[in-house]
């Protein structure tokens, strides 16, 4: 398959489609809307990254760290404000997700081994 004409097939419909342009641009407009009467004209990413520089309480539990330990014990405090709550949890569960994976092949490996016979006659 072309993709080079998929993907220019796609960009002229999602261009030439007015209903996708008419449903986000006020979306867009009104998030930029809402940062501006909030003092900035950022929106998303660079928002969040932002309020948290301008704000000293996001920063006072890793300043005041003084082992390695309370200095992992902030970041997930940073991470949420970054990221945002939500996305914070999603990346949590990814990682635990993972980590279960990768401990379920880990239990397999074992239980095959305790369950093979020996080669011992």
């Amino acid at each position: 398959m072309d993709y080079s004409k998929w993907l220019s097939r796609t960009f002229q419909q999602l261009v030439g489609n007015a209903h996708i342009w008419i449903l986000s641009d006020p979306l867009i407009l009104l998030a930029w809307l809402a940062q501006f009467l909030n003092g900035t004209t950022l929106i998303g990413f660079q928002a969040r990254m932002q309020q948290m520089m301008n704000n000293p309480e996001v920063w006072r539990d890793l300043a005041n760290a003084d082992t390695p330990l309370e200095m992992i014990l902030a970041m997930p405090r940073i991470y949420a404000h970054i990221f945002g709550m939500r996305l914070s949890f999603i990346f949590l569960g990814i990682f635990i997700a993972l980590l279960l994976w990768v401990l379920g092949f880990v239990f397999k490996g074992a239980i095959i081994h305790q369950t093979m016979p020996t080669q011992e006659a």
